[in-house]
């Protein structure tokens, strides 16, 4: 692998042909309709003729419903409309029908007011829209809602051509994983094309708004997995809006030559699934072309991967041009590739000839890119992109096969990358940007249209992703960016036509009017067919505060019908950037590093978020390092660094990461660092340090995360590590080959089980079978003087599409010493493949289970603050995990008022805070689909203290409290208290009034700042305007107190 960081004029630009796809995809379909058909819920008749919108007279009127629809086979040319404002639960299914390239036929809407509704009745089994081996039919501004599967395009047979999918609104779909909000996909039988045929090609999905919704967004696949890449052609996703959804947002398989284009996918994959969840999936893919795109926010949901995208296996020739990744727990871009022959994936995987051009990175919680590989490579080149990560290539080992990774740059803070689609919005100058038109004189502002969502008018328009030339000649239209500051910028883009139908348009980058891109001319022509376009990449630009860069577009010389152009820039300052008082700025350095737990491989450190600068704002990254010698700031950069690691958090915040893979039996040295945007470094943390386990207390590698390694091995079978499927992290184990039911894994826990000692255990794994669901249990074969003894699980029914638990709790006891022991995973019957993930074995131990409130111990007369409720010490077996919890807080009315409760968990919702009594609230609260660690803070509670002259004491408790497991067992949890103070906002000295005397206590706090040790206990009862600090603010409120 050639690995170079240097300024690269180069731009790597991989043209294909799309012509047929220009031709009939891109085109408004032109038809002289054969005839036109209503329907409406107004003055309507199924025994009407339908060709009228309106009652006329005889039957010359609108259908109701969609029966007559459903009996009709339609010919080309015809259109069917829906008024808007009606509604239907009635699947729209026509027997049959197709279009020509020439006369399409369309479903629409008419009439004035909100998109005609067809919905479900929230049934997983209700369909809404389906139309079987069609070609050429559009199908625009409807809405779908409430159903398992909504529009659908279904084919059966090969060389199907031409949909049009535009403009439509769909969420609330139900049915959990199972349900599709559009599909275009085989049919339960059909064809497998061969070379040279496809099933469905011309397809254009664009416009929507989807979400949000219990169920995929936008799937295209054939259902049988070994179906070619031919299968689907020219398929193109542009410009629709996939928000909220629960499984993945986009599934392509089986499909080549096509497109993703300026999409905008946000919260998707948001709820848990055994399999992994992914903001979009590649499958056997080839030549897909993905620009311009925002991925955003894939969640954390305790599932695997939790990408932007991943790239399961068989894809090749794929591009990711342009594109702005940002806060994908996951990490943005990941590669599967396992080389092996596993039963469901039918071949050997591989995800080769990959181009990773020009995209920018932000904060993504694995990094940019990753890789899983067991003994393959994927390839590829990875070139110009932009990121803020704590790393961008997450182990550059499994890119050692890519034949390119080079001008990958850095930039010091996520607020110093400015991109154009990311910013976008009304105001239109989020991030320092505005959108411009230049009549060949000077430069001025466009306004904002809300109804189009754009900048300009029909005649030229600046939108989220595209910007649509000028029908004057002389004009350019432009994405501006005024610099905030001087500095060192570098800017990233692609530049490509997104219409057909037009003559092609000139573009240019030029700083305060002087062309810098292209750097040979002065403008870049597109030609009118160019959907590949050109990288727009410049680094090093110097530019001084209020310098205006503009990524400009003209006509080309005849007008900007059908002249529109995908470009969605960044920009992000590599130097400079920021105001002269912030150079200066250093974050506050950690002082309360600790260790909270270890295990014999692993540590778990806590510590307080410092800031930016001091003990304010948020930082901007950590550096975590850990050393078997003493930590100082000579030996720091020769110390272990954590890869991963958790972005700061605002100044105060609880913080915590886990360090795995460490030796048993081992003392080692903990610090961090603190690192604002400037980028500035905060000296060393105080080091803390701990040592290892001596003794394995638990199974080792019970996840498989690091492979098939001792204690584990085979009996009775071929085992491996699968990426294919797991419960939890990457990795399962895949068992195969089995000679018996007992045949699999086991690990040996002869001396787990000697050193926790003899007692009540629970004790199962994860597990999911190949192909059929059949019963299975968990063995503990024990050995003693007395001979040999089993426990068992009961025997639980394993599904074959998601992982099953296996738990059995039982009291093991042996004579003497325990001389050999095992744990696995036995069947009932079959003997067919299993995968077996998260294996556990625990002592039960006495009960410390307990609820935690804390908060200030001072707090202001008549102003709001807040505590946190927690759960600690729950050892009780079965509920680590919860999904439900009920409990009461009670007051003293008289001195404080409730306000609110929030939850302090994703997908833990509060379903009631009812006062049931003055100064009693009681509080239900409840998971969305997945279980929650039960130890941590869970719920913030909001009160006011009521006024008062004189300080008062006051304490609120918490009560009643039961949780609740997912079998719904409940468990009940001692309450806890807080008691605290109220002050009179101001009165340092509590003598009831505010006076010099108060002021001078202030002023001899004066510096003080959150990181000081004393702070919570002494000083922050002079913080009056609460910004962690006590400086001449908080002096001059107290002074204007007293005159008050």
């Amino acid at each position: 692998m050639k690995i170079r960081f240097k300024v690269s004029a180069f731009y790597y630009v991989v043209c294909f042909s799309f012509a047929v796809l220009a031709v009939i995809l891109f085109s408004a379909p032109t038809s002289a309709y054969a005839a036109n058909y209503y329907i409406s819920n107004n003055n309507c008749s199924n025994t009407n003729t339908g060709n009228s919108g309106t009652l006329t007279g005889g039957n010359e009127g609108p259908w109701c419903d969609f029966t007559p629809v459903n009996t009709k086979t339609f010919a080309a040319g015809d259109a069917i409309y829906l008024e808007r404002g009606s509604s239907w639960t009635q699947e729209f299914k026509p027997a049959g029908g197709s279009g020509t390239s020439a006369n399409w036929i369309l479903v629409d809407a008419y009439g004035t007011g909100e998109r005609p509704i067809i919905r479900g009745n929230n049934n997983a089994t209700d369909r809404t829209f389906t139309l079987r081996n069609a070609d050429y039919w559009e199908v625009r501004n409807l809405e779908i809602s409430h159903a398992g599967i909504g529009p659908q395009f279904l084919y059966s047979t090969i060389g199907h051509q031409g949909i049009i999918f535009k403009n439509n609104y769909i969420h609330d779909m139900v049915g959990g994983p199972n349900a599709i909000a559009v599909q275009v996909r085989s049919a339960d039988v059909a064809a497998l094309p061969t070379a040279g045929q496809w099933l469905v090609k011309d397809v254009e999905i664009s416009e929507n708004k989807i979400g949000p919704t219990s169920s995929y967004g936008v799937v295209v696949m054939h259902n049988n997995a070994a179906a070619p890449t031919n299968t689907f052609q020219n398929i193109k996703l542009n410009n629709n809006d996939l928000q909220d959804i629960s499984a993945k947002a986009i599934v392509f398989m089986n499909v080549q030559d096509s497109y993703w284009t300026g999409n905008r996918i946000d919260r998707a994959a948001n709820v848990n699934q055994a399999g992994g969840t992914t903001a979009s999936f590649l499958f056997g893919t080839k030549n897909i072309t993905i620009a311009n795109n925002l991925f955003l926010n894939t969640p954390d949901t305790g599932s695997t991967d939790q990408s932007a995208i991943d790239n399961e296996g068989k894809n090749d020739a794929n591009h990711f041009r342009g594109n702005y990744f940002a806060n994908n727990f996951g990490g943005a871009l990941e590669w599967l590739m396992c080389n092996c022959i596993v039963p469901d994936r039918l071949g050997t995987d591989f995800n080769s000839n990959n181009e990773v051009l020009g995209n920018t990175f932000v904060n993504n919680g694995l990094g940019a890119l990753w890789a899983t590989s067991d003994t393959g490579q994927s390839t590829g080149t990875i070139t110009d992109n932009l990121f803020f990560e704590n790393e961008f290539l997450r182990d550059e080992s499994r890119f050692t096969a890519w034949s390119s990774i080079v001008n990958n740059v850095f930039v010091p803070s996520p607020s110093k990358i400015n991109n154009a689609a990311n910013d976008f919005g009304a105001v239109g100058h989020s991030g320092n940007w505005s959108q411009q038109l230049y009549d060949g004189t000077s430069y001025t502002n466009l306004n904002y249209d809300s109804t189009e969502k754009w900048y300009g008018t029909t005649g030229g328009y600046i939108s989220q992703f595209n910007l649509r030339a000028s029908d004057t000649a002389t004009d350019w239209i432009s994405r501006a960016w005024t610099a905030p500051y001087s500095g060192i910028v570098s800017l990233r883009g692609q530049a490509f036509i997104n219409s057909v139908g037009g003559d092609g348009v000139l573009v240019r980058v030029t700083q305060n009017g002087q062309v810098i891109w292209p750097v040979s001319s002065n403008s870049q022509s597109i030609s009118s067919n160019d959907y590949t376009g050109y990288a727009t990449n410049l680094d090093s630009i110097s530019v001084a505060q209020n310098d205006v860069i503009r990524f400009e577009v003209n006509n080309g010389g005849i007008d900007g019908a059908n002249d529109a152009v995908s470009w969605t820039p960044t920009i992000a300052y590599t130097s400079g950037g920021h105001s002269s008082a912030d150079e200066a700025s250093v974050p506050g350095h950690i002082t309360d590093l600790a260790v909270s737990s270890t295990q014999h491989n692993k540590a778990i450190l806590t510590w307080t978020a410092s800031g930016s600068n001091g003990g304010t704002g948020t930082a901007s990254r950590y550096d975590i390092r850990y050393s078997t010698s003493p930590i100082t700031e000579q030996n720091w950069s020769t110390a272990t660094k954590v890869v991963e690691r958790p972005f700061p958090q605002i100044s105060g915040t609880s913080q915590s990461v886990t360090i795995p893979l460490l030796d048993a039996n081992t003392l080692y040295y903990f610090a961090i660092k603190t690192i604002n945007e400037i980028p500035n470094e905060s000296s060393l943390s105080n080091v803390t340090s701990s040592s290892t386990n001596a003794d394995i207390t638990e199974l080792v590698n019970p996840g498989f995360e690091e492979g098939i390694v001792a204690p584990w091995g085979a009996q009775g079978a071929s085992i491996d590590v699968s990426n294919i499927y797991a419960h939890t992290g990457n990795y399962s184990l895949w068992a195969s080959n089995r000679s018996d039911t007992w045949a699999g894994a086991f690990q040996d826990i002869t001396s787990l089980l000697n050193s926790k000692g003899q007692g009540t255990y629970s004790f199962g794994v994860w597990a999911k079978f190949a192909n059929h669901s059949s019963g299975g249990m968990v063995t503990l074969n024990i050995t003693d003087s007395a001979g040999a003894h089993w426990y068992t699980t009961p025997i639980t029914m394993i599904s074959s599409d998601e992982f099953t638990k296996i738990i059995g709790i039982k009291d093991i006891a042996w004579t003497g010493t325990v001389t050999r022991a095992s744990i696995y995973f036995q069947s009932d019957s079959s003997m067919e493949d299993i995968y077996l993930d998260d294996f556990f074995l625990d002592r039960a131990i006495e009960t410390t289970s307990a609820s935690t409130l804390m908060g200030d111990h001072l707090v202001n007369s008549d102003s709001e603050f807040e505590l946190t409720y927690g759960l600690e010490g729950i050892n009780e077996i079965g509920f680590d995990h919860i999904y439900a919890q009920d409990l009461t807080i009670t007051f003293d009315s008289t001195k404080l008022e409730y306000i609110s409760v929030s939850s302090l968990k994703a997908g833990f919702t509060v379903i009631s805070d009812e006062e049931i009594a003055p100064g009693k609230v009681r509080i239900i609260a409840v998971s969305k689909g997945s279980s929650i660690a039960a130890i941590g803070e869970w719920l913030k509670f909001v009160f006011k203290a009521k006024t008062f002259v004189v300080p008062m004491d006051v304490t609120v408790n918490v009560s009643a409290i039961l949780i609740a497991n997912i079998q719904g067992d409940e468990l009940e949890i001692a309450g806890s208290s807080l008691a605290f103070k109220i002050q009179n906002r101001g009165d340092l000295n509590g003598d009831g009034r505010i006076s010099i005397g108060d002021l001078a206590i202030a002023g001899s706090y004066y510096g003080k700042t959150f990181s000081d040790p004393n702070w919570n206990n002494i000083y922050k009862k002079a913080d009056i305007n609460q910004d962690n600090v006590i400086d001449i603010a908080d002096l001059s409120a107290i002074a204007q107190l007293i005159l008050n």
